[in-house]
Parts: structure tokens; sequence; C-alpha cells
């Protein structure tokens, strides 16, 4: 049996699901000790204690403010000390002391055929003592509007996204100010990542250190969502898109196929469609940044071109498109870096599932037009090395090498062993 605490604080937004581990939740006002933290100047530092005992829930309350709890235990004012038990559907309420009679309110959710966790992530701060369970999935770390705030740190600097057992963070460094150093090495854009235990992310004179925790207290590693057993996307006449993805058995191992669909935008499409037709040219080269931009923007003229920047901002919002859905973004777009350059590949990363193949050949034809463009430019110029070419076309090394090698192999151009210049042949 799993246990979980339905949270409202009684605004119109829709209560918020947090599970309750083995160990149990801390409930209180100070960020460093307690696993949910509730800025209200009625609660204790440590509040509460919300445990699991057998097939029931035990509530004990610590703090001078009295917990009203409400259900098949009747409605009582919990004294401070003694323990109560808890039944499925019961609430128990603390005020917030924003004047009248708003409460604070938990309900207590028992579901006998979910799975107990066997791990829970935690954070750090500054590599403290003390660590601080997750709290809502997504969870916002930063400034006074996130979930954590941390003095010095911008709003939505970091956001951790938890589904199942592994865990996933979205970073978004500012444009200006320190660096946002990923275990001690500076993000410069940004990025999703998966998590590993003791990853450290520093921003000015605080950090974090992400921790995931066993029944044993032992620090474990994340267990891997299981890869799509189709993928398809689908591309409206006014370019939205939609993605469905299969499930043979379900995201978590449920009963049942489970099919999925996400609506995305016609930007973060044309950058998918280039992802799905490099899949089906080969699954093991990565889809270059420059080339996934050229190729999903074909229409943007040389020299205005959109860049590697514009593609990893459609990526992030894919990935966070897919992290709010509960995908593994981070294993479904595998990210792999050029060996020249600053460029970044990304590769489509289903496994043994099938791929349907791209809903229309404007990626195919853009393609064609790109190696036409480059074969002109060797036509025009003759004997020309691939950095010239490089900086003719705003394509990288990696890139281009890939479009000389299709050129060679059609017999349309041919590279001076001696040399390694380029130049066009054939008509």
């Amino acid at each position: 049996m799993s246990v979980s605490l339905e949270f409202s604080d009684g605004s119109d937004l829709e209560p918020i699901r947090l599970p309750v581990p083995p160990g149990g939740v801390l409930i209180g006002r100070e960020p460093r000790s307690c696993d949910i933290c509730i800025d209200s100047p009625t609660l204790s530092s440590i509040q509460a204690r919300v445990t699991r005992r057998g097939d029931a829930t035990e509530l004990v309350n610590y703090g001078l403010n009295p917990v009203l709890v409400r259900g098949s235990t009747g409605g009582v004012e919990q004294p401070r000390g003694e323990p109560i038990r808890l039944a499925d559907g019961d609430d128990f309420a603390f005020r917030d002391g924003q004047g009248g009679d708003s409460l604070i309110v938990f309900r207590v959710i028992h579901d006998p055929q979910g799975a107990n966790p066997n791990r829970r992530w935690a954070i750090r701060l500054d590599g403290g003592a003390r660590s601080v369970g997750l709290l809502p999935s997504p969870m916002r770390i930063g400034g006074a509007s996130d979930h954590l705030t941390i003095p010095g740190w911008p709003s939505g600097l970091v956001t951790l996204w938890q589904h199942g057992e592994f865990l996933s963070v979205s970073l978004k460094p500012p444009l200006r100010g320190p660096p946002l150093l990923v275990d001690k090495k500076p993000l410069r854009h940004a990025d999703v990542r998966r998590c590993h235990p003791e990853m450290t992310i520093g921003f000015g004179a605080h950090s974090i250190q992400l921790e995931a925790r066993g029944d044993d207290g032992g620090v474990t590693a994340a267990a891997l969502a299981p890869h799509p057993d189709a993928l398809g996307l689908e591309v409206t006449p006014g370019g939205w898109g939609r993605l469905r993805l299969c499930y043979p058995d379900g995201r978590w191992g449920g009963a049942g196929p489970e099919k999925l669909t996400i609506r995305l935008g016609p930007q973060v499409t044309r950058v998918l469609e280039v992802l799905v037709w490099q899949h089906h040219r080969s699954r093991r080269d990565p889809a270059w940044s420059d080339l996934v931009a050229a190729l999903a923007w074909p229409d943007v003229g040389q020299g205005a071109r959109r860049d590697r920047t514009d593609v990893n901002t459609a990526l992030l919002r894919i990935r966070e498109k897919l992290l709010g859905e509960g995908i593994d973004a981070v294993q479904l777009l595998r990210k792999r870096k050029a060996r020249s350059g600053n460029a970044t590949g990304t590769l489509l990363h289903v496994g043994d599932g099938q791929v349907a193949p791209t809903p229309t050949d404007r990626v195919e034809r853009a393609f064609r037009s790109l190696k036409k463009d480059v074969r002109g430019w060797l036509s025009r110029n003759r004997g020309r090395d691939v950095a010239w070419l490089c900086h003719k076309t705003e394509l990288g090394p990696d890139t281009l090498e890939a479009l000389l090698g299709e050129l060679a192999t059609e017999g349309r151009a041919a590279v001076d062993p001696a040399s390694g210049l380029w130049r066009a042949v054939g008509p």
C-alpha cells in the first residue's frame, strides 16, 4: 500500500499530491529540516511528522500550533506530542496565520494497489548536515516565488522533475551574474539533464546537492524509465504537432498498453521532424544542432539563419513538455558532443521501438537543397578545405563532413588526398 498527502492552501489551484516514504515526512517552516516546507508564521520550525504504521498513517504534532483533525477520528484539535492514527480520507489542518479562518489542509490518501517507493530524492543545502525532501513535481528552486528560496538565486534557476524513481533537472542560467555550476563545471546555456546521486548545483555563494536514499538510508542510483514501444509525429496543416508515444506495459510497469499524445507548437514540431528524419537515416548518428537549424528553418536566408541557440531552446521546451507528462526526456532525446567546435547533437533513442517516418518530405527536400548549396560553393571555388566551407555555409565541421561524404558517394565531389582540398566533380 502507498500513502500520500493531498495538500491544499485554500486557493483555486489544484491540490498537490505528495508521497509519504517509509521514513515519513516532516512538516514545518524550516527548509533545512522539513520535507514539506510551508512559509507561515503560525507554524513551528518542525510542526508535525506523518509516518506509515502498517496499514495506517500516524500523525504527531510537535509544534505549539494545534492540529485540527477531521474525518473518521472526529473533529478534534490534536495537542502537542500525542500521536493520532489517520484513516484513508482523513484531513488534518493548520491555521496559516493570514487572518480569518483560512487553513492549510492535508488529506490522507491510501492506495492499496500502489507500490511503496523504495527511493526518495532529497536536497542538501551548502553541504549541511540535514537534507530537504522534494516537494511537488516539478519543484522550482531559486527566488521568492519558487518552492524553495535560496538567497541570491533568481526565480526558475533550477526545476526538478521526479517521475517514478528517476529525477531530471531543468537548468536555466541567467544572462548576467556568476556562472551556474553543475558538478563544479560552468553551464552557459539552458539544459535538461538526468540527476545522479551527489550531483551538485551551485550559483553565487550557495549550492545544493542531490541525493537518492533507499529504505536502508544508503545512497542509491535512480532507475530508468522504459523505452516507448512506438513513436509517431503528426503535423497539422497549421504546423502544430502531435507526438504519440505507446508503452506496451505502461510507463511504470502497469497492466495493459498506455498511449500518450503530446501537443507541440510549430517551432518545436519542426525540430522534432528533423530528429525523426535523422533517426530513419541513421540510428547511430545524432542530428547536429547546426544541421537541425538549417533543416528546421530552411526558409530563413543565409546570414539570418537560426542557430544552435534556437535549436537548444526548442529542445529544452520538448524535454520539459515530456517531463511534465512523466516521460524520461533525457533518455528519449540523448545529447552528443561534437568532436570540434561548440555544436551538440541530439539522438532520438527509443531502443527497439518503432518510429513512424516523418509525415511529409519537407525535411528531405531541405536536406537536398542544402547539399546543392554546398556543391555550388565547390563548383564556384575549386580546391577549398572544410574550414573555408564552414565559414561560407555557416555549418559546423561535423555536419559538413557528413554532407561532403554523401556528395563523394554520389560522385559529385572529391577530395585531393595530398592537399585535403575538396572540389566538385561531374555535371
